[in-house]
């Protein structure tokens, strides 16, 4: 039978002999028994299974005939599985690429399915001997790939807990979003009316990377890249403040929001807290106004019935979060 599960385990062929000699050969039945009938002057025997990709091999040494015998075979390979989630908002990650490896040696490789959720068969053994004269594998580690995240790397997983738990608990793994995301609100200045149909682009630095539209509640979105590198992984990249939001002028006077930035810090966990998304809320003047000009104020994110406040006004520009960032009008 399965050692974790208790499963009796069909189709096993046992041996039983002596050292040097095989005396008789019997394979479990769909309950997981066996018998064999067989004469020789010996008055012990061994018992054993051999290696299978399934399972560790297991030996009965000095076994008398007629007696009852319980064989518990090791699992050879376990399932990690868990939920691939998003770092920032702890959302599933869905379709993600899950690979384990043994040094610079794949050992399995999966793919999440729609809810994040993964499950990888690995062989967590370092030979195919006995548990007696085994060890687990000590370098088994974890990546996460996904084309809209940070590759993510989990070294030294505990493997005792699945080589000698039934259930062991699932392995969720965190992935970091390369990019940000910016929420835009906009007012007509001097008012808490949303400004709708207001345009705005952003962009990362020199790049300008799209444009987005307020809609009824003057709400709009942006997405910025958050780390410089795309292919590295949080500990040995380096997070982005160059983020910026503006609005063109085309309807109201022109006003920019630089210096965004919503990636965590690293050595923080992901789920800690320890970031919090951009909000940028923007007061916009008219045109022609002499009296007004638009600002902007970088805000925390606001509760889910709390809408917050519109910029100071009149004509005050709020600074970014960060001191000494110049402010930009395009």
């Amino acid at each position: 039978m399965d050692e974790l599960s208790g499963e009796p385990q069909a189709g096993i062929e046992v041996r039983i002999g002596v050292p040097g000699a095989v005396r008789a050969l019997a394979r479990t039945d769909s309950m997981g028994r066996f018998e064999a009938s067989f004469t020789s002057e010996a008055q012990l025997f061994d018992v054993l299974v051999e290696a299978s990709e399934s399972y560790l091999p297991c030996r009965l040494q000095r076994t008398q005939p007629g007696n009852q015998v319980q064989i518990s075979l090791t699992p050879r390979v376990c399932a990690i599985g868990g939920q691939v989630l998003d770092g920032a908002s702890g959302k599933p990650v869905p379709y993600a690429w899950v690979n384990a490896s043994d040094g610079d040696a794949y050992a399995a490789r999966a793919q999440a399915d729609g809810a994040g959720m993964y499950r990888l068969p690995v062989d967590i053994w370092q030979s195919a001997a006995p548990v007696s004269e085994n060890h687990l594998r000590a370098r088994l580690g974890i990546t996460v790939e996904h084309r809209d995240y940070l590759p993510l790397e989990v070294h030294g997983v505990d493997l005792e807990r699945y080589a000698y738990s039934p259930s062991p608990a699932p392995l969720d793994l965190a992935s970091e979003p390369y990019c940000q995301e910016v929420t835009i609100e906009a007012y007509l200045s001097g008012t808490r009316n949303a400004a709708e149909g207001a345009a705005f682009v952003y962009g990362s630095g020199p790049r300008v990377l799209g444009r987005s539209v307020t809609d009824a509640l003057g709400r709009a979105r942006a997405l910025v890249p958050a780390w410089r590198y795309r292919d590295r992984p949080v500990e040995s990249n380096e997070p982005l403040d160059n983020a910026w939001v503006g609005h063109l002028g085309q309807q109201f006077q022109p006003v920019q929001a630089s210096g965004i930035r919503a990636s965590r810090p690293i050595g923080t966990a992901p789920g800690d807290g320890a970031r919090t998304p951009a909000i940028v809320r923007f007061s916009l003047a008219p045109l022609d106004s002499t009296t007004m000009r638009s600002s902007y104020l970088m805000a925390p994110v606001a509760g889910p019935t709390e809408t917050g406040p519109a910029p100071e006004e009149p004509g005050e520009v709020s600074k970014p979060v960060r001191p000494g960032k110049p402010d930009a009008v395009i």
